[in-house]
Parts: structure tokens; C-alpha cells; sequence
């Protein structure tokens, strides 16, 4: 009689008839778990549903390399423990850890599919119920990836440059072509509907409305009623949520953005099906769309007369809500971590139930783990985005925003590997001044991708034929090209982004001359016709007497200045590291001024 009172006041339970709560109550194992226990581990078969009596529960994702990390707690009394074991491939999702010492109930997962086989009016109840569940988990989890990228920006970013960048986001999805489905064809094609019969189908398109947006129009807004189902037809649909606390509070709160929805088919407000029935985040138009729009009313009468259909719906709805909080669990990974690539890793790990064991998508944690193969896990995704399953195409969608940052290191390394190769296979009779010239522009339009801040420029002499002196910074070993040659970043940025666009040509440097085994530095630095500097350790030329190399060095620099041109020299003899910078400077271009 116990177990039955207790079972009563679980939320998932509340309200069951007796004969079913006694069927429950007699199969439930009551457990004691010590602090630190673990009660389900990640990947493992959902074959219990659990409720918390008392206690704190963690839940932990599994990242590679690295400790778990905690998704989300809970300490509510009668809590759902192991929703996986409603919804297939039937394998939890995170692990499940006790941080203080639990009292919890176990109950079969093998007891509630004879219950819903008897009654799928008591299906649907639990079913929805559990919904409520997974979007409170949902929310929680997204509350601290957005507090986490709050935190991070804090102090660096401010509203008018997210307006900025929504505008941008505006103006740039304005030419999104409208595609041209028919509510039947629309509904056929999505994935949320794919479980429903052609009969249930037709149902829904006969009671469904069409709705044009404008860029810029809010389809529904946080914390509203939850009024309507909408499945996008065309067009680019941001889902946004406002932090708290306030990145700025004299400005108040801004909007975060959560996903952006474009594929025909996709479903925005499906908390229109979910209690307490209020929108969990606003939806943005990005640009001109079409929308098919389903009333909450004729979706909840329906499947009140019908619970196959609301069955249908509210698995659809678990589908949507345990992709929803993955993504949101492995975006809180990359920002935790800093690494989209350990991310992806990880969403790859967590998603290898629902993947066939042939799928290409296996392959992308060893294309990344190199430079050089990094190009062939975006051709990869890309085909799969194209080709793949419905499983296969969310995975890669996601992947491929979280590699957001990746693709453009990707294509500024794509960017070194082509300057090198225009310049050290430039023709024989290519003159070094137009090497030079196109070295410059070639980096200009690369740099144009990155964040920068140039401060000063005003104080620049408004002439050449000057000494430009630096202190030099150690290139990050990724932009190693394949044959192992660095290409330092600083001098160019100086030499293409402040003093060819200053003066209108490039500079003149002063480099380290190739050791014997840098075949790459020799190859490009020559044909660009800097002024080159024996190596330090490198055995002197016997036809060079000494002195000889320092005068003629010397000798370069004067003709050079002479003719009006820039130098850049960086003084310090060796390259080094932010922290450890700027090194002692070396006296001989003092003397080359003087």
C-alpha cells in the first residue's frame, strides 16, 4: 500500500487508476544509492525508468579525453530518471551520478509497454508527461550553455554589435528562394510526421492554414501561449532566448541564439503540444518564408478522440525535444571546452546507436585529427547534408555548425597554402616587386576574415623610405604548410594591412636566411626579394670574408631606402611567444638608422 501512495504522488504517475499503479507497485525495486554512486551509465540499454525520492542527481556527458561534464541536476521530489526508456534506441543518454546519498524507485521499462499496449489513453498521458520532463531538461541545459557564453563575452561585446550582426544575418538570408510545396506534400516529406499514416496525415492538412512572414517578423515569442504548431515550407527561421542575467544591465537583456531551422519540413512551437503550453524561446524570420500553421485547439481535440494519433505526435515531439538537448549538451561541451572538434567527437559518440555501421559520419573524428585531412571531413558532411538518412543529415547539419570556427581556420589555411604556391612557383622572370604586390593583396583579403584592431595609424609618417621595426611572434604550429614551412602571420599582417595600405606598396623585410633543410623558406622568401640574413649556427661561406655579409646586408638596406622604400625589421633575432615578448632588440638596425 506504501509503494501505491508513493507511486501517486510521482508527477509522471499522478492521476492513474489504482489497477495500474498496483501493477507498477509491484514490480518497483526501491534502491539506496551512497554519494558519488552511479545509478546509469551513458550508452547503457534504458532498461528502468527511475524516480528520485530524495537526493541530488547529476546528469554528466562522456567527453573524450577529458572529465564528464556536468549537464544538469536535479533534486525534485517523484523526478524522472531514464526517460530514455520511452523513446528508442532505448539507451541512456547521459550518465546518471548521485551528488548527495539518493532514495530512489525502479520500474521496468518492460511494465509500462504492457500498460501502453492495454491503454493508449494511459500511453498518451505518461508520454506527454515525459515530454514536460525532457523540455524542463532541455531548458536547464540551455540556460547553462547561454550563461556560459554570457560569461565568456562579458566585457567584450555589446548589443549594437549583435545588432550588427543580425542585420548582417538579415540582409544576407534576404535572397533565400521560396519553395513551393502544397500542405500534403510538405507534411510527406517531413520528418516530424514520418510515423503517421497517410489517413492521419490527411487529417492534419485539412485543418492546416498557410502563413507568410516578412525578414524580420517574430513568429512567436518566449513565455507566450503556445497557440500553434508551424512546419517551415521556406525560408530561415532563428530560435533566440533572453539570458540571464543581462549581458549589459544598463541594456538590458539580448537575445541568444539557439539554432537556425531552413530545411522544408522542419517544425517550430512544439510547445503548443507540451504543458504548461508557453513558448520556450522566440522565433525570428530571417528572411521571406512560408509557414504551414496548425491550431493547438484542433491538435488537442483531435488526439483526445483519436490517441493513435496523439501517440504519433507526442513520440515526434520526444524525437524533436532529445535532438534538441543534445545539441544544446554538445554546444555546451565546445564552449566548456573551447574545442568544436572534441564536440564533435562526442556527438559522433553519443549518436552511434541510431548510425549505420557503415555511415561516413564515423569517419569524421579521424578526419580531424589532422591538418591535412580537416578539408575531407567538410566534403564528407557536406555530402551526407546532402545524401544521407534523416539521422545522417541532423548529425551533419550539426557538426557542421559547430565546425563553424574550424571551416574558417580551414579556409585562412586553404589561404597560406595558395599564397605560398603563387609565390614559390611563381614564373622564373615574375619580378619581386609584383610578388610582392600580389603577396600583399593575396593576405589582405585573407586577414579580412579574422577580428582585428589597428590603433595608431595616424601616427605614421606620411612618406617612405623608413625602418619599420617589430617585435616578432611565433607562428601557432596549425599553419604549418605540408612541407613543414611556417609562414609568420605578424610581419604580414604589417607588411599588407597597415603599410601597403598606407603607401600603396609593400615593404621591403629583413629575414633569416634558409638553413640547408628549409627548402620551403628559401623558395619563398627569395622570390619575394627581401634582404636575407645568414642563419645564426650556420657555418660561414669561406669566399665570404669577415664582416663581408654584415656590410653587404647593409649595403641592400641603404640602396633600398634610397629608392624611398619601407623596411621591417624585428630586431629581436629570434621569434617568441605574446607572454614572453618583446626580447631584448639587437643594435644593428640602430646602426643602420643612425
Amino acid at each position: 500500500m506504501t509503494k501505491v501512495y508513493e507511486l501517486s504522488q510521482i508527477p509522471l504517475l499522478r492521476g492513474l487508476d489504482n489497477t495500474t499503479l498496483d501493477r507498477i507497485a509491484a514490480t518497483v525495486d526501491e534502491r539506496a544509492c551512497a554519494q558519488n554512486e552511479l545509478i546509469a551509465e551513458q550508452h547503457d540499454e534504458a532498461r528502468y525508468v527511475f524516480f528520485l525520492l530524495c537526493g541530488t542527481v547529476q546528469f554528466l556527458i562522456r567527453v573524450e579525453g577529458v572529465q564528464d561534464l556536468l549537464v544538469g541536476t536535479t533534486s525534485a521530489p517523484g523526478a524522472v530518471l531514464g526517460w530514455s526508456a520511452f523513446r528508442p534506441p532505448y539507451r541512456y543518454t547521459s550518465s546518471l551520478r548521485c551528488e548527495t546519498p539518493c532514495q530512489l524507485l525502479a520500474v521496468n521499462r518492460e511494465v509500462f509497454d504492457e500498460i501502453f499496449r492495454e491503454d493508449p489513453r494511459t500511453e498518451l498521458k505518461i508520454l506527454r508527461r515525459v515530454a514536460v520532463t525532457m523540455a524542463d531538461r532541455m531548458v536547464q541545459a540551455r540556460d547553462r550553455l547561454i550563461n556560459a557564453r554570457v560569461e565568456r563575452r562579458r566585457g567584450r561585446s555589446s548589443k549594437s554589435e549583435q545588432a550588427t550582426e543580425a542585420r548582417a544575418d538579415l540582409e544576407a538570408s534576404a535572397n533565400n528562394e521560396d519553395s513551393v510545396f502544397d500542405a500534403k506534400t510538405l507534411l510527406g516529406r517531413s520528418t516530424f510526421f514520418e510515423s503517421l499514416t497517410l489517413e492521419q496525415r490527411d487529417r492534419l492538412t485539412d485543418q492546416a492554414r498557410w502563413r507568410r512572414v516578412s525578414a524580420g517578423e517574430t513568429v512567436l515569442e518566449e513565455n507566450a501561449l503556445a497557440q500553434h504548431l508551424f512546419i517551415v515550407a521556406s525560408g530561415r527561421f532563428q530560435l533566440s532566448t533572453a539570458p540571464a542575467p543581462p549581458i549589459d544591465e544598463a541594456q538590458g537583456n539580448c537575445a541568444e541564439p539557439i539554432v537556425t531551422l531552413d530545411e522544408p519540413g522542419d517544425t517550430i512551437g512544439w510547445s503548443a503540444l507540451v504543458p504548461p503550453h508557453h513558448y520556450r524561446a522566440t522565433a525570428t524570420a530571417l528572411c521571406e518564408g512560408r509557414l504551414l500553421q496548425l491550431d493547438r485547439r484542433f491538435l488537442q481535440g483531435d488526439a483526445a478522440e483519436s490517441p493513435a494519433l496523439g501517440i504519433a505526435l507526442m513520440k515526434r515531439i520526444l524525437w524533436v525535444l532529445g535532438h534538441r538537448l543534445r545539441a544544446i549538451r554538445i554546444r555546451l561541451i565546445a564552449s566548456r571546452y573551447d574545442e568544436e572538434v572534441l564536440a564533435v567527437k562526442s556527438l559522433i559518440d553519443q549518436s552511434i546507436e541510431n548510425l549505420r555501421m557503415d555511415s561516413p559520419l564515423l569517419k569524421i573524428p579521424y578526419y580531424l585529427e589532422n591538418r591535412l585531412t580537416v578539408a575531407d571531413a567538410f566534403h564528407c558532411l557536406n555530402l551526407v547534408k546532402a545524401h544521407g538518412d534523416d539521422t545522417e543529415r541532423h548529425l551533419a547539419e550539426l557538426c557542421l555548425e559547430l565546425l563553424d570556427n574550424v571551416h574558417r581556420q580551414l579556409r585562412f589555411y586553404t589561404g597560406l597554402q595558395t599564397v605560398y604556391e603563387h609565390i614559390a612557383n611563381a614564373p622564373a622572370e615574375a619580378h619581386p616587386n609584383l610578388l610582392r604586390l600580389r603577396c600583399a593583396r593575396e593576405f589582405i583579403a585573407m586577414f579580412k576574415g579574422l577580428d582585428y584592431r589597428i590603433v595608431g595609424e595616424e601616427n605614421l609618417p606620411p612618406t617612405t623610405g623608413h625602418i619599420f621595426i617589430m617585435n616578432h611572434l611565433c607562428s601557432h604550429p596549425n599553419n604549418a604548410l605540408p612541407n613543414n614551412f611556417k609562414i609568420i602571420l605578424d610581419t604580414h599582417f604589417v607588411s599588407s594591412m597597415i603599410l601597403h595600405r598606407k603607401y600603396g606598396e609593400p615593404p621591403i623585410r629583413v629575414v633569416r636566411g634558409a638553413h640547408p633543410n628549409e627548402i620551403g623558406q628559401k623558395a619563398y622568401y627569395e622570390r619575394l626579394g627581401y634582404i636575407m640574413v645568414p642563419p645564426q649556427g650556420h657555418p660561414r661561406d669561406p669566399a665570404v670574408k669577415p664582416g663581408e655579409a654584415r656590410s653587404k646586408l647593409r649595403a641592400e638596406a641603404e640602396a633600398h631606402l634610397t629608392e624611398g622604400k619601407n623596411l621591417v625589421i624585428c630586431p629581436e633575432g629570434a621569434c617568441t611567444t605574446t607572454e614572453q615578448s618583446p626580447l631584448a632588440f639587437k643594435s644593428g638596425v640602430f646602426a643602420l638608422a643612425a
